[in-house]
């Protein structure tokens, strides 16, 4: 199994780098020496900026990046390559490349490595800046006692206060574990050639539907109306958000959105994203078309139904998309992906000012920002254009043909106790500065 059972040595730095080979930084893990393949293709993406599935350049880097890890068989040789790239590529992506190899590699899972909670790699994407900030006074003013902690606690107003109608589901878009889950699904799920997941397109409609639905229910519940769709792109987006959040790697602020602002046309130098409202556009009439005329066209020239079988599946893929597995990516477009770009860039679309992106930007954070609600309420609605086309289900379809009921009974519901609850992060881990 080698000699690897934690990622923690890895992620967040245990194993040291000195002129490309290992340090002398204390580690119960032994570095083996690797011939390191050409970096070239990893290297497009700078360290000390945020990392995205949403961005073409950040992706191809990221896949390009697994498939280095994924030539390397022997599980000792695989983590000593991640140990001597650690410190050479960009931070996220490569904890991403990391934990998508572990996925991936059957051998691996079966080796019961430990995984590490993503928030506590990374603080920063759902911590504040102050507590950030107070977290680092601590460690200076700390006596190096090993059994030394200190406890920060996080308010649920930490990023607004209640007078904003929005900040009553602030518990809900800014728990640690939605925007875990948001980010880990995008890992599991990756759009790379190499790795096809079954029914991936239709997941990706599924498990965004089950987050609108379930986000609806908490605003009725807390007297907010429904989520409403996104859908005209040149109105104002009235929800305003702050997110408080810092890049600890950068030291720059998530980039704001003030209440009444549009998205704009972006021409981003970095990380060369350039897309005009009037792409979206027409993309989506093309997404309907196909829709409607229960066909798509391929790159090549040839058709696929949208029937009722894998329709959704090939649809969803065209709307994320997942570019190695839409029929025709250059056709369809990118609408689900660069609705998020464009979104969370609208403060800054031509980078004049050098701003960062806004939560939205990453998988990480986007399900903080209540537009991301909306953005998907408006993609799920292109999903139920599609449904309304297909017939109704037939008898044998909603049968279990074979099956007889022999027995009903009434036993008693299941209890659920629901509360307020309170998680807990080890900060300790966030620290990725490269070590001497």
């Amino acid at each position: 199994q080698g000699g690897f059972k934690d990622l923690k040595p890895i992620l967040t730095g245990g194993i040291g780098l000195r002129d490309g080979r290992p340090g002398k930084v204390p580690s119960p893990l032994s570095v083996r020496g690797v011939e390191l393949p050409d970096l070239s293709p990893v290297l497009t993406v700078p360290r000390g900026r945020p990392w995205s599935v949403f961005y073409d350049v950040d992706k191809k880097a990221g896949n390009a990046l697994v498939k280095m890890m994924n030539t390397f068989k022997n599980i000792d040789d695989l983590f000593s390559f991640a140990a001597l790239v650690r410190d050479r590529v960009n931070e996220e992506m490569f904890v991403y490349a990391v934990m998508a190899t572990v996925f991936r590699r059957p051998e691996l899972q079966a080796s019961a490595i430990k995984m590490n909670n993503i928030f506590e790699l990374f603080p920063d994407r759902i911590i504040g800046s102050d507590a950030i900030a107070k977290a680092k006074e601590t460690i200076k003013q700390s006596t190096g006692d090993e059994d030394e902690e200190t406890v920060l606690e996080i308010n649920q107003e930490f990023s607004a206060l209640d007078k904003n109608p929005e900040n009553r589901l602030a518990y809900f878009r800014e728990d640690l574990g939605v925007n875990s889950h948001h980010w880990h699904w995008h890992l599991v799920f990756p759009d790379d050639e190499e790795f096809k997941r079954d029914r991936r397109g239709e997941m990706f409609f599924y498990m965004h539907h089950q987050i609108i639905a379930r986000y609806d229910c908490e605003r009725l519940s807390n007297g907010l109306p429904l989520v409403r769709s996104f859908h005209k792109l040149d109105e104002p987006i009235e929800e305003a958000y702050f997110s408080k959040l810092t890049t600890d790697n950068s030291g720059k602020l998530w980039g704001v959105r003030p209440a009444g602002m549009k998205i704009q046309d972006m021409e981003l130098p970095e990380p060369n994203e350039n897309y005009r409202i009037m792409d979206m556009e027409g993309w989506r009439d093309r997404i309907r078309d196909a829709i409607h005329r229960g066909i798509a066209r391929r790159t090549d020239g040839t058709e696929v139904r949208l029937d009722a079988k894998t329709g959704i599946d090939i649809l969803g893929d065209m709307i994320e998309p997942a570019l190695s597995f839409s029929v025709n990516p250059r056709f369809y477009g990118q609408l689900h992906n660069k609705g998020h770009v464009l979104i969370g860039h609208c403060h800054d679309p031509t980078g004049a000012n050098k701003e960062n992106g806004g939560p939205m930007t990453d998988s990480m954070t986007a399900m903080r920002d209540p537009i991301f609600y909306r953005w998907h309420k408006h993609i799920d609605e292109l999903f139920y254009e599609f449904k309304e086309t297909l017939g109704a289900y037939t008898k044998d379809e909603l049968g279990f043909r074979g099956i007889t009921v022999m027995d009903v009974s009434v036993s008693n519901g299941n209890r659920i106790t629901t509360g307020w609850g309170k998680s807990r992060l080890n900060l300790a881990q966030g620290d990725r500065s490269p070590r001497a």
